[in-house]
């Protein structure tokens, strides 16, 4: 992808066990590397789509999964959910969020279909149509880029799709201009970049305290590690702790995951560079500077903007009414911004005051976007 070669999810109509090439020359991500999923099953309906063609949708694709003596019994619900999670049934057309709304009607309509093929009641391979009928999927909204992401990850191991940095590429250009991961070169000059902070672990510092390896990863390369000793590994404990607590202390868990939260991702602005070790033998990334995007973002944002329709503003605004009263910023000494409401070319601004101000913080951010889509804000910045 780096190298500007398209990469696309597992597919059932197009993708095999291994990876592959399709007609367009784009890869198709192979099914072994998906968890939760076993070759025998993926060998089964790769099969069966070369017998009869391809499949029409995720109820004709259990129910001749059902009947696959090789797979039989493997399709589960929770291999279902994973080949939903990685986008395998994306080329179809129905959302990610409305197939699994749907899995269960469609595991259910694949044991009926199994049971009336078996007893004579249905031909294997066309009439289905007049004596079980196939069920309609019932549509949901869709998921938020950053369920979708997650969910995609937890199968695949990486981001494919998209990135979760993506809605905060337009800030982090705004905070630091070009520089990237990528853009990070031995003996080259320091730079400021914004990423993601993940898998970050504490481990025994050789002075007796501590210190942290964390992945960041801003969609340029494949993430990179970095060490944070001393002070930096005390400023990003603090950094991450906070984040953690408000992780788990808005929200609950639960094992559906319908009812699963998805937290905004920690973006973080880091001012590192190249430099030799402290022995002179080595080449090591030193970290400045660490701060979150947030506390940059709450200490310079004056305006946002929200970009939403007017129906929907009709049928949705109490719950915006709802997320901003969360987020509220009454007090004139606190960092805070404007906020105004765009439909069309009318704009409405809801800070006729020095107190109608907010807190532009992740989780307003994130509200914000999952009432309006990923590309709804417009932030605008003071000195």
């Amino acid at each position: 992808r780096r190298l500007g070669g398209k990469v696309n999810p597992p597919d059932i109509n197009s993708g095999s066990f291994e990876f592959t090439v399709n007609e367009k020359g784009e890869v198709v991500y192979g099914f072994a590397a998906l968890k939760g999923v076993g070759e025998e099953l993926v060998r089964g309906f790769c099969k069966d789509r070369e017998r009869n063609g391809p499949f029409l949708d995720m109820f004709d694709f259990t129910a001749r999964v059902t009947l696959i003596n090789e797979a039989q019994h493997l399709l589960t619900r929770k291999s279902l959910e994973c080949l939903i999670m990685a986008g395998a049934f994306d080329s179809l057309g129905a959302s990610r969020a409305t197939l699994m709304a749907n899995r269960e009607t469609a595991l259910k309509y694949a044991q009926s279909y199994a049971q009336d093929t078996h007893s004579g009641q249905l031909d294997m391979f066309g009439g289905a149509g007049a004596a079980l009928a196939r069920p309609q999927l019932k549509e949901v909204p869709d998921w938020p880029l950053r369920q979708r992401l997650a969910l995609e990850y937890e199968v695949l191991g990486l981001y494919l799709s998209g990135h979760p940095i993506e809605p905060y590429r337009e800030e982090i250009a705004y905070f630091c201009g070009p520089g990237t991961l990528a853009a990070l070169r031995p003996g080259g000059p320091d730079v400021r970049l914004g990423a993601l902070a993940l898998n970050p672990v504490r481990r025994p510092a050789r002075n007796g305290g501590y210190r942290y390896s964390v992945i960041l990863d801003d969609g340029t390369t494949s993430g990179l590690e970095i060490g944070l000793y001393d002070r930096d590994a005390e400023v990003f404990e603090q950094i991450w702790n906070a984040y953690q607590q408000r992780c788990n202390g808005t929200h609950g868990k639960s094992s559906k995951t319908q009812e699963r939260q998805f937290h905004p991702p920690l973006v973080l602005i880091v001012e590192a560079g190249f430099r030799q070790s402290r022995d002179g033998e080595h080449t090591r990334l030193f970290v400045n500077r660490i701060d979150t995007l947030e506390q940059v973002r709450l200490q310079h944002a004056t305006h946002l903007c929200f970009r939403f329709p007017a129906d929907e503003l009709r049928a949705r605004g109490t719950e915006l009414i709802t997320l901003l009263q969360r987020h509220r910023a009454p007090d004139p000494r606190e960092p805070g911004c404007t906020f105004s409401i765009r439909s069309g070319n009318t704009e409405l601004c809801l800070s006729p005051t020095p107190r109608s101000r907010y807190r532009a913080s992740d989780a307003l951010l994130e509200g914000l976007r999952d009432l309006g889509g990923p590309d709804c804000l417009h932030l605008h910045y003071g000195a």
